[in-house]
């Protein structure tokens, strides 16, 4: 008995996340200002800082669960984003491995990296299945302003879901 209800609980939080990163992808495609033209990758952040405050399996589950969520949001190829954001996401926690860094700016460096390891993985798909990218242009237009707007929510969602973070531990010790 108790067994089965572990699993229904591990099910319900699954769907629960699936869920909410839907909600995301949602709010990035529809409702987010769309400077210089395209949308910021709303997304990626939210994943790279879960990925720093849990770990990275916490951070791939979301990295899949979110890039499949953007592509049927999108209509995109399904699964390009799911591997453009699993790619930085373990890179990131590869180094974090070596490194055990707590100060401010460790968010915003990753968030950083990972959004142009991120748009130059997105680049090289949609050249690869659609049209040729001239490379140079696309770095200048896309992927350098999408790294600087990326940088921006870092800070902030990375506090939120730190403390969030906390909360539920505090949460699950005193139970």
């Amino acid at each position: 008995m108790y067994q089965q209800s572990r699993i229904e609980v591990r099910i319900a939080r699954e769907v629960g996340v699936i869920l909410l990163l839907l909600v995301f992808a949602l709010v990035q495609i529809a409702l987010l200002p769309r400077p210089l033209g395209f949308v910021p990758p709303f997304m990626l952040v939210i994943v790279v800082c879960r990925a720093l405050v849990s770990g990275a399996n916490e951070g791939m589950r979301w990295a899949f669960y979110g890039g499949l969520a953007l592509d049927i949001c999108i209509g995109s190829l399904l699964g390009s984003h799911a591997l453009a954001l699993l790619v930085p996401v373990i890179l990131i926690m590869t180094v974090m491995r070596s490194i055990r860094v707590e100060h401010w700016l460790f968010p915003i460096a990753s968030v950083f990296v990972a959004t142009m390891i991120y748009e130059g993985i997105l680049g090289f798909l949609y050249a690869w299945f659609t049209t040729p990218i001239e490379w140079q242009s696309y770095a200048i237009v896309v992927i350098i302003p999408s790294a600087v707007l990326a940088i921006i929510p870092a800070l902030p969602i990375y506090m939120v879901i730190r403390q969030l973070s906390r909360w539920r531990q505090e949460y699950i010790l005193e139970e």
